[in-house]
């Protein structure tokens, strides 16, 4: 209920599900009636979007759990997401629309959300249970599920992807159990946990410190043995690093460093830090950006053709994210500007037929930018953007 008349009979209530983006109704309580006003977004009115079922799983413990999976309405690549959510305490996953989790589904991943100890809505002991449990208890519970769900369904591959804590979760699940990820995305992430300690002047405030140790727990010597940047030998599967470089909350360093010590050991790891943007996107042209760059190192890390495998429909909003990804690095907006990568971006939405990119590809061989000049070649991409409209 969002609003109500002055005598509370008439009340405003909006609606939304996981598979349902939201809708507004009146509701009179006199006639015991419901009539709705309008959709949230008219526009996506027969968009099909993919239901979260939600399933109780028994900890190590025997704590029950509650966790949701969200599985592809068309193509299905048979790959399952391991999503963390951030906090890690006082923070709830839920079925309510979440757009996150319908751009992985809509792509044809499995997304997989657990509601592990620290979550909020079960208790104050529940979320207690959590604390200082970074790279313990937190990761068993998740791992419960995992375990849960990969019996029921057969998956060609498993990835953990998340955000916020949720970035520091699924590079310690890949650590913890290299046999059963393929690959990694960590966004925002905490990577040393001793550094959220000392990583300023006023970061090591005893004020400060309190207040993390209500989190983490207490500063010891012993978050080194639960923290990826000292464990990084462990990992066996690629890594996405994202971050802000104005980041407050999970500053920058822990994945400027992390970074650092991975390639100094040559491990596979690739990064887009975004210039202006600190724990997270606050647009929804940084929030496509990222979902869509993503999905692109989720697709090429394992090998899998999208292409053959979605309508026209799909191939239109595949070209679109190859072609906002471009955006990006050609503008350099968002991140550090980069010609060549964007001439990369638009050869692939170009191949799936995105008018505007095979437009620019035309234009860099006719002039000769970041390519050999061809005036062949310019003259295919002009006649395959024309026919293109």
């Amino acid at each position: 209920f969002i609003a109500h008349s002055k005598d509370n009979n008439l009340k405003i209530i909006y609606v939304n599900g996981s598979s349902e983006p939201g809708e507004y109704f009146v509701y009179d309580s006199k006639k015991d009636e419901a009539r709705r006003l309008f959709l949230s977004f008219p526009e996506l009115a027969n968009t099909a979007f993919s239901k979260s079922r939600k399933f109780q799983v028994s900890a190590k413990d025997g704590t029950q759990l509650e966790a949701f999976l969200t599985l592809p309405t068309g193509t299905d690549h048979s790959v399952l997401l391991v999503m963390p959510h951030g906090g890690p305490i006082g923070i709830q996953e839920s079925d309510r629309f979440n757009r996150e989790i319908q751009f992985y589904a809509s792509r044809g991943f499995s997304v997989l959300r657990v509601n592990y100890r620290g979550s909020s809505g079960f208790g104050k002991e529940f979320t207690e249970q959590g604390v200082g449990e970074f790279g313990k208890l937190i990761e068993e519970d998740i791992t419960s599920a995992v375990n849960q769900v990969t019996k029921e369904y057969n998956f060609k591959h498993m990835c953990s992807i998340g955000s916020s804590y949720g970035g520091y979760s699924a590079t310690m699940l890949a650590i913890q159990h290299p046999e059963k990820y393929d690959c990694v995305v960590g966004a925002y992430g905490i990577y040393d946990l001793q550094l959220l300690f000392n990583e300023s002047n006023f970061r090591a405030t005893e004020e400060h410190r309190k207040r993390k140790a209500e989190v983490v727990g207490e500063f010891n010597e012993g978050l080194t043995e639960v923290s990826p940047f000292y464990l990084y030998k462990q990992l066996k599967a690629p890594l996405l690093l994202i971050a802000g470089k104005k980041d407050n909350i999970a500053v920058f360093e822990h994945t400027n460093r992390f970074k650092y010590v991975l390639e100094g050991n040559n491990h596979p790891v690739e990064s887009i830090f975004y210039k202006n943007v600190g724990h997270g996107h606050n647009t929804w042209n940084g929030h496509r950006h990222e979902a869509a760059i993503t999905s692109d190192f989720l697709l090429r890390t394992l090998n899998i053709d999208f292409k053959t495998a979605i309508n026209d429909t799909g191939k239109e909003s595949v070209a679109e994210d190859f072609a906002y990804i471009a955006d990006g690095y050609g503008s350099g907006r968002l991140t550090e500007k980069s010609e060549q990568k964007a001439f990369e971006y638009y050869k692939k939405a170009s191949d799936y037929g995105h008018p505007r990119a095979t437009y620019n590809l035309a234009a860099s061989y006719y002039s000769g930018t970041h390519v050999n000049q061809d005036f062949a070649t310019a003259v295919k991409y002009f006649q395959k953007s024309a026919e293109l409209g």
